[in-house]
C-alpha cells in the first residue's frame, strides 16, 4: 500500500519534520503515519506522552530493529522521565520513576518480551503491572507485545513498527477499549498536517 502525498507540506508540531506528522481523515482506532528518521518517531513518542495517565497500556509490536525502543524513549522523554531508557531483553521489567522536583504525572513500566515463550511470560507477573498498580502509579509499555496477547487488558493501545526503506518507519496505530481510541482521536487532532498519513484499507 503507497502512501498518497497531500499538495500541502506544513512541519508538523514540536519540530516534527512533515513526513513525520499526521494527515488525512482516517478512523479513529486505525491511524498510521510515517516517520522520516529516530528523532521524529521518538517526537511522535513524546506528543503521545502528553495526553497519558497513569493506568495506560500501550503494546507495541512489528519488525525488528523498526523502532520499538526509540519510541520508548520518546515516551520516557515525554512523561519527564530522565534516566536513560534501554531494550531491557536481559532485565525483562524495568520501571522509570519520576525524580524530585516536584514532577507530576505518571511513572513508566517498560517491559520487553523479545526472549520470552509463552509459558515463562505466564509467570512473569505482568498482570500485577497492568491491573494492580496503585503503589506505583504508570503507564506500562510493552515490546513485543504479541507475545502476551492473551494477557492483553480491555483497553490497550497497540502501535506496530515496520520498515520503509533504509531510514523510514511507517507506524500504526489501533485501539482496544474506548481509552485508546480516545487517545488516538487527540494524537490525530494534535498531528494533522503529514503528507504521509493514510487511511488504512482492508484487503
Amino acid at each position: 500500500m503507497k502512501h498518497k502525498p497531500q499538495k500541502e507540506k506544513k512541519a508538523g508540531p514540536k519540530g516534527m519534520s512533515p513526513a513525520a506528522s499526521a494527515g488525512s481523515s482516517v478512523p479513529s482506532s486505525d491511524w498510521s503515519v510515517t516517520t522520516a528518521c529516530e528523532r521524529d518517531t521518538a517526537l511522535l513518542a513524546e506528543h503521545l506522552a502528553s495526553l497519558l495517565e497513569a493506568g495506560d497500556c500501550i503494546g507495541l509490536t512489528g519488525d525488528l530493529g523498526a523502532g520499538k525502543t526509540v519510541f520508548v524513549k520518546g515516551l520516557a522523554q515525554g512523561l519527564g522521565l530522565t534516566d536513560v531508557v534501554r531494550s531491557p531483553s536481559f532485565v525483562l521489567i524495568q520501571t522509570h520513576v519520576k525524580g524530585g522536583g516536584g514532577r507530576s504525572g505518571p511513572n513508566l513500566h517498560h517491559v520487553d518480551l523479545y526472549r520470552l515463550n509463552r509459558a515463562e511470560i505466564a509467570v512473569l507477573g505482568l498482570e500485577e503491572l497492568l491491573f494492580h498498580s496503585e503503589d506505583c502509579p504508570s503507564v506500562t509499555v510493552i515490546e513485543w507485545a504479541e507475545k502476551a496477547r492473551f494477557l492483553w487488558p480491555a483497553d490497550l493501545l497497540s502501535v506496530r513498527f515496520s520498515h520503509e526503506g533504509p531510514s523510514n518507519r511507517r507506524i500504526d496505530f489501533s485501539a482496544r477499549g474506548e481509552r485508546a481510541r480516545s487517545l488516538i482521536q487527540r494524537i490525530r487532532k494534535q498531528d494533522h498536517s503529514s503528507p504521509k498519513s493514510s487511511e488504512r484499507r482492508q484487503s
